[in-house]
């Protein structure tokens, strides 16, 4: 998801503040004032297991606490009482993770439900990464060629499996709207921008995940390689850093191939 120039001071402001590592986690939050139960899941980076935890949820409030081996991917579902289930993703990591509010509603098969599609948290530097990764780049929505786009990429993402016709007219408006090369344009500046905030914090984790979104796939193996070294040890030995190590090695395994073709011609 990334590309930007100038840093927004409460982005900085926001991971600058992260609070020092703990050697296990706290994740609460609140979600309206909903009532049934939450799981957590996620799969352990060390023994690869997946682990699932369940509490209560009392008047919309929740707390998971465990450990993991390095920071991960995982995610909570919520089951209230009388109501579909709500699903939400998150960057879980040893520290004290508070949700922020921004949970809202989505329209599917014809009724309002709730949604935490867009439900981050803050506390850990990765989260605190992840938050302010995206606050950064904010700018792009200002301009005026790209206002209103971003409201209208939210729309298609928030759309559910019912949704498709939904999602398919958005994306006619706003392809009329703007044209591809437009959307193009504003998505690689995002990745631009999204770039340059990883190369600053090249000492946490989830900098590895980004490293492979902003569009590792299509840079030349040498730039690839240089922007990787420029992570800590520690990153690109790391959980988030598999897909980007994973691309590094293609690109080098294609590489051999081609010279080995060029050599035998």
């Amino acid at each position: 998801m990334r590309k930007f120039i100038v840093f927004c001071a409460a982005a900085l402001m926001i991971f600058s503040c992260s609070p020092k590592e703990r050697d296990s986690f706290e994740v609460k939050g609140k979600v309206w004032d909903l009532n049934g139960y939450a799981t957590l899941t996620y799969r352990d980076p060390a023994s690869m297991e997946i682990i699932a935890d369940t509490v209560d949820l009392v008047d919309g409030c929740y707390c998971f606490k465990g450990k993991v081996s390095e920071p991960t991917y995982g995610q909570i579902i919520f089951h209230p009482e009388g109501e579909i289930t709500i699903r939400s993703s998150i960057i879980l990591e040893n520290a004290l993770l508070e949700s922020l509010p921004n949970y809202g509603f989505l329209v599917s098969d014809g009724q309002k439900v709730r949604t935490l599609r867009d439900l981050e948290y803050k506390g850990g530097p990765n989260n605190d990464f992840n938050v302010a990764i995206s606050k950064s780049y904010e700018y792009l929505d200002d301009m005026e060629k790209y206002k209103g786009l971003k409201e209208l990429m939210k729309t298609m993402s928030g759309c559910g499996v019912d949704d498709l016709e939904k999602y398919i007219e958005t994306r006619k408006i706003m392809e009329e709207k703007y044209g591809k090369a437009v959307i193009k344009e504003y998505l690689d500046k995002q990745k631009e921008e999204a770039l340059k905030f990883v190369l600053k914090h090249p000492d946490v984790e989830i900098a590895g995940y980004y490293l492979q979104q902003c569009n590792a796939n299509e840079r030349p193996l040498e730039e690839l390689e240089a922007d990787f070294a420029k992570l800590t040890p520690k990153v690109q030995n790391c959980f988030f850093s598999g897909s980007v190590r994973a691309t590094i090695e293609n690109k080098k395994e294609q590489a051999a191939q081609e010279t080995a073709k060029e050599a035998a011609q």
